[in-house]
């Protein structure tokens, strides 16, 4: 299955809502409430202002989803971006989710790694991309270091999930054999 990005739109909203308040995902971000059209209007507004956020809706046209369907219209599958982009350092976090479920499990976020790690360092500049996994989260971490991240420490008991403090786990990667 070939992915690919595309900017955020206004008819991606709902959907991105409705993936974030899904408490397997929501379990594994920053954000901590529900969310409602209003916070998705106040964040899709945001983009376009913030120069060290680098936002997408990750796509795939899955052709056995099509096999018997006049659709031909690619699916957005999730979204991810670089953030707290430093022009200076040149370095950024990395956010992936997969919202759709019938997706999930298959290497698409590593996929998508990759693809942002390209754009990363080719169009950007950006020499080196940064993961933080909070304690827990198998699958995010098993992506981080099959695709070459390394993990460099940790915050000790740095969020509020699940009912206790947990620690997050802190992955880098250097791109493009940058010094």
């Amino acid at each position: 299955m070939e992915i690919k990005f595309k900017p955020i739109e206004e008819e991606d909203l709902e959907i991105l809502k409705h993936w974030r308040n899904d408490p397997e995902i929501k379990v594994n971000c920053n954000e901590w409430r529900d969310l409602n059209m209003q916070d998705q209007w106040v964040w899709f507004d945001s983009l376009t202002k913030n120069i060290n956020c680098q936002m997408w809706a990750i796509e795939i046209e899955d052709k056995k989803k099509y096999r018997f369907s006049m659709e031909k219209e690619p699916t957005i599958i999730g979204a991810c971006g670089i953030v707290k982009i430093n022009w200076k350092n040149l370095h950024g976090e990395v956010s992936i989710y997969i919202g759709d479920k019938n997706y999930q499990g298959l290497g698409l976020g590593a996929k998508t790694l990759s693809l942002m790690e390209k754009w990363a360092w080719e169009d950007a500049g950006l020499r080196k991309l940064l993961g933080f996994v909070w304690e827990g989260n198998e699958k995010a971490a098993n992506m981080f270091k099959s695709t070459g991240y390394r993990k460099v420490g940790y915050f000790s008991k740095h969020i509020w999930k699940k009912g206790k403090w947990t620690d997050v786990i802190i992955y880098e990667k250097i791109l493009g054999g940058a010094c």
